[in-house]
């Protein structure tokens, strides 16, 4: 039995597309958008008290369904300092995948919701949750976010958007989450 997945995602996109009221179907040609971004990530609950506030890096491949839905992986990066300690960061490397939905409001401006899931790696020198051993470790969490996009010419735009990750550690019973805000240049091809 063959499995069409261009049918199953047509039928999520419908169900969306009817709950939010916005047309699904796709009218122009699909297309990707690479993203370059400049992130500041802000640590809170089991990191915040811990660690500094610091920017990071990634890049985003957007697959454009149509002017409403898409798609959204992006790897990003960030090394959180620990406060008042040395050689006790903790590095993030995370993979995400969200499904993204878009309004324009003109020819040019836009707004966007997003959530999915991700797999971040993570690498701590001097983990105080496992007795200050070093540690590396992959876990799987989630993240949700919105923001705005302005396009500068056919080709180019410029966003501006926040995300919130959570993420639960290996061997602890807490969850840690950043929020992180991003400032990305954006490619059409």
């Amino acid at each position: 039995m063959k499995c069409n997945i261009n049918i199953g995602i047509r039928c999520l996109l419908l169900l969306l597309g009817f709950l939010a009221g916005l047309p699904v179907y796709s009218v122009e040609p699909q297309s990707f958008v690479l993203s370059a971004d400049i992130l500041y990530n802000d640590p809170h609950d089991f990191l915040g008290d811990r660690y500094s506030s610091k920017f990071g890096a990634g890049v985003s491949l957007e697959y454009v369904y149509n002017k409403h839905f898409g798609f959204l992986s992006s790897g990003h990066f960030v090394r959180f300092t620990r406060n008042n300690r040395k050689n006790a960061d903790i590095l993030f490397y995370n993979i995400t995948v969200d499904g993204l939905i878009k309004y324009p409001f003109t020819s040019k401006f836009s707004i966007f919701g997003a959530a999915g899931l991700g797999l971040y790696l993570w690498d701590s020198e001097n983990a105080f949750w496992i007795d200050g051993r070093s540690k590396q470790a992959s876990d799987l969490g989630y993240n949700y976010g919105f923001g705005m996009r302005y396009k500068i010419t056919e080709k180019m735009s410029a966003e501006l958007k926040y995300f919130h990750h959570d993420v639960e550690l290996d061997e602890t019973e807490n969850n840690s989450t950043w929020n992180e805000y991003g400032l990305g240049l954006r490619y059409l091809f």
